[in-house]
C-alpha cells in the first residue's frame, strides 16, 4: 500500500469538519448561490486555512479565487448514527481480486477493454454539467493493473465525468465505492486563494432540490491540499466538511473509498485504508437518491498549466470493496 508522501495523520478521534461558504460553478457552470449549510458549531482551531470563494457565469465557466480564513470543527467518528461498518478498518484482502476479471463486485472497470482515446463500455460522458476541459480517454501511458487506465485533462477549468450508464437501482440510496486515483505532474498550484477539484460526483433530488455530491480535493499556495465531502445544492448554495491542509502529492497511486449512506445520513472517505473525512448524521450530510454516479475531474478556478489525472479500477458494489493490493 502506498501513502502520499508527506501525509499527517489524523486520529479517529480527530477528523476536521468545516462549514464553507462557496459558490462552486454547478452543473451547468452557472453561479451558485453561497450559503452556510453546515449543522456543525465549530468547536476547535485546528489552524489558520484557506478556502476558496468561488464564482462563475454561464458563459465564462472558469472562476476565480480569493482566501478566507475559517475555523475547523472537530468531531468523533467512533460515535455515529449508523450502524454500518465504516469504522471497522480496511477489511481483508488476502488474497484479493486484481483489476476487473473475476471480481465479485456489482460494477467494475479497469479500462482494459477500451480503445484508447475512448469510453469503457457502459460508462460515457455525461449528458450535462460538462464543460471546459480538453476531454479524456482510455490510455496505456499508466496503470494500476493491466495495462490500461483513464486520463481526464481537466482544461484551465471545467468538468469531465465519465458516467455509469447501467442499471443503478442498487446503488441510489447509498453504495460503496472504490478507485485508483492519481495527480498527472505538475501539479497546478495557485498563486493567491485555493484551485478547489472534485474526482467524484453524484446526482439526486433532495427536498426540493437537486444536490450535486462531491468528494474534493482543494489545493493551496502552500503546495498542500486537504480532502472533502462538497454538497452544491440548487437552492441553498453549497457546505463542505474537509480536513487541514496537510497533504503533498506523490507520483504515488491512492486508493480513494467511499460510503454514502442515505438511509442512515452517513458519508466517509477513506485513502489508502486511513478514514479521512466522516460526516455522520448529526453533521447533516443531506444525502439524496442518487440519478447518476461518475467519476472524472472537475475544477472551478483557472489552473495553470492544466489538472490532468489518471482513474483505474473503479467498482461499485452493497459492501465494502477495498483496496486491492
Amino acid at each position: 500500500m502506498k501513502t502520499v508522501e508527506g501525509r499527517s495523520k489524523l486520529g479517529l478521534g480527530m477528523i476536521t469538519a468545516l462549514a464553507l461558504a462557496l459558490a462552486c460553478g454547478g452543473d451547468d457552470g452557472s453561479e451558485q448561490p453561497t450559503s452556510t449549510a453546515s449543522s456543525t458549531s465549530p468547536t476547535t482551531t485546528i489552524g489558520p486555512e484557506t478556502t476558496g470563494m468561488e464564482s462563475t457565469t454561464a458563459d465564462d465557466p472558469t472562476t476565480t479565487a480569493s482566501t478566507d480564513p475559517t475555523t475547523t470543527a472537530s468531531t468523533d467518528p467512533t460515535t455515529t448514527d449508523s450502524a454500518d461498518s465504516s469504522d471497522d478498518g480496511p477489511p481483508d484482502t488476502t488474497g484479493a481480486v486484481v483489476g476487473c476479471e473475476g471480481a465479485p463486485w456489482l460494477v467494475c472497470e479497469d479500462f482494459e477493454g477500451a480503445t484508447l482515446g475512448g469510453n469503457p463500455s457502459g460508462w460515457g460522458l455525461r449528458s450535462s454539467g460538462v464543460y471546459g476541459g480538453n476531454g479524456m480517454g482510455a490510455t496505456d501511458e499508466q496503470s494500476v493493473s493491466g495495462d490500461q487506465s483513464f486520463r481526464v485533462n481537466g482544461g484551465e477549468s471545467g468538468a469531465q465525468w465519465l458516467t455509469y450508464m447501467g442499471d443503478i437501482s442498487a446503488f441510489t440510496d447509498g453504495h460503496w465505492g472504490r478507485m485508483y486515483f492519481r495527480m498527472g505532474a505538475p501539479v497546478p498550484w495557485p498563486n493567491g486563494g485555493v484551485i478547489h477539484g472534485d474526482l467524484f460526483e453524484a446526482r439526486g433530488p433532495w427536498n426540493d432540490s437537486t444536490h450535486q455530491v462531491r468528494w474534493a480535493v482543494i489545493n493551496n499556495p502552500q503546495m498542500q491540499h486537504n480532502w472533502g465531502y462538497n454538497v452544491q445544492t440548487t437552492n441553498a448554495g453549497e457546505f463542505i466538511y474537509e480536513t487541514p491542509y496537510i497533504y503533498s502529492w506523490s507520483e504515488d497511486w491512492l486508493c480513494v473509498e467511499w460510503h454514502h449512506d442515505q438511509a442512515n445520513q452517513h458519508a466517509t472517505l477513506w485513502v489508502d485504508g486511513e478514514m479521512l473525512v466522516d460526516v455522520p448524521s448529526g453533521d447533516n450530510p443531506q444525502l439524496p437518491t442518487f440519478d447518476d454516479i461518475s467519476v472524472g475531474w472537475a475544477n472551478y478556478q483557472t489552473a495553470s498549466p492544466e489538472f490532468v489525472v489518471y482513474i483505474d479500477d473503479v467498482a461499485l458494489h452493497d459492501e465494502r470493496v477495498g483496496c486491492d493490493r
